[in-house]
């Protein structure tokens, strides 16, 4: 992490139900998973979360989740990545979005999510996936 760039190397499932009103999100598994990690990769920390899917919006929950995550990483930021696997554009689409509070004087009343410009760094194999290039080479 630098002042102006992260560098996501790697992720972990959350299991979490969600509804129109509320998210209910697996903290214990967070929990076990992110000390395993942290074990494996002393030098890794927290820096936000994902979410899949069809994913050309941000919603309700979304906020919940920000808030919890940024609770969860010891550099006060929350990325959030968001990978529509719907291949509606033919490839895996990825935005990436930070986010800030709304206040009106000491009041917070909301948080608004701000996109953010991201790369997708990938090796070879990882790329044929990414760009949606699988028939290259007519195969």
């Amino acid at each position: 992490i630098t002042a102006s760039t992260v560098i996501v190397k790697d992720c972990f499932c959350v299991p979490h139900n969600e509804d129109q009103v509320q998210v209910e999100l697996d903290v214990q598994h967070h929990k076990i998973q992110a000390e395993l990690y942290m074990k494996a990769n002393p030098k890794y920390i927290i820096v936000g979360w994902f979410s899949g899917g069809n994913a050309s919006e941000i919603f309700v929950n979304d906020a919940l989740l920000q808030e919890y995550y940024m609770k969860q990483n010891t550099v006060g930021m929350g990325v959030f990545l968001q990978v529509d696997t719907s291949l509606n554009s033919g490839k895996i689409d990825i935005k990436s979005f930070m986010s800030r509070q709304l206040s009106l004087g000491d009041k917070q009343l909301a948080q608004e999510f701000v996109e953010i410009p991201h790369e997708v760094m990938v090796d070879q194999l990882q790329s044929i996936v990414m760009d949606g290039d699988g028939n290259k080479d007519g195969h």
